[in-house]
């Protein structure tokens, strides 16, 4: 693979990434509508000759999203800001809903704090990363899960050095078996069909967000197998 191609493939992987993190970790706000509206182009590309039906329902719906908060006004747009901060809420905030760390679903007792946070851990020093301070967060939560995603996915477009590339796909292919295959896919599935309140949003994040996961394990087993 040329440099410059391998280069933007990880660079947008990463992009994509801190998209789907931000998307979950960021409140919803006039700020935040347009982080989803100016990522749009590229994630019609991610989804352009895809038949992921997951990720171009989620791209449709959030699309259409930001096409009706950029044609309203007033009570109408006061309205739809308020309905997106309550299904924030009933999405991510309220107990009982869509637990955001992976020991709760690996643990046969919803307990937190499990092997998988040790393991994040343990990648988290063995890369040099830490976790900002204002983030009071498991290690194994979806947002720092999916930022970590993001960081692989920079250094691969970064590094020139054959061996470190695909030691870096490697590590990313097992961080999808080790991890991402055991709980992220449930936790989705809980924000999509969660019954509190009508989803005008957060269901089509969480749809582009299962497909993009997916269609990026198989990118990455593409790109593993093509050194062996």
């Amino acid at each position: 693979m040329e440099s410059s191609l391998k280069s933007e493939i990880h660079s947008a992987r990463g992009s994509v990434y801190l998209f789907l993190r931000n998307c979950l970790y960021d409140m919803p706000n006039e700020t935040f509508y347009k982080m989803i509206e100016d990522m749009l182009s590229q994630l019609s590309q991610v989804v352009n000759g895809s038949e992921n039906k997951d990720m171009k329902n989620g791209y449709n719906g959030m699309l259409n999203f930001i096409n009706t908060i950029n044609s309203i006004s007033g009570k109408e747009l006061d309205e739809l800001n308020l309905h997106i901060s309550r299904e924030y809420t009933s999405c991510l905030c309220l107990p009982g809903t869509a637990q955001q760390e992976e020991s709760y679903y690996i643990s046969e007792d919803h307990i937190l704090k499990q092997e998988s946070n040790d393991d994040m851990i343990k990648l988290f020093h063995k890369y040099g990363f830490s976790i900002s301070a204002e983030l009071q967060a498991d290690y194994d939560n979806v947002c720092i899960e999916l930022a970590f995603m993001s960081k692989l996915a920079y250094m691969s477009a970064d590094t020139e050095n054959k061996d470190e590339y695909y030691n870096l796909i490697l590590e990313q292919l097992n961080f999808h078996k080790n991890h991402f295959d055991k709980w992220i896919y449930h936790f989705y599935d809980k924000l999509i069909g969660q019954k509190i309140i009508e989803s005008k949003l957060y269901r089509y994040i969480a749809e582009f967000s299962k497909g993009f996961i997916r269609e990026d394990k198989l990118l990455l087993e593409d790109l593993n197998s093509s050194n062996n």
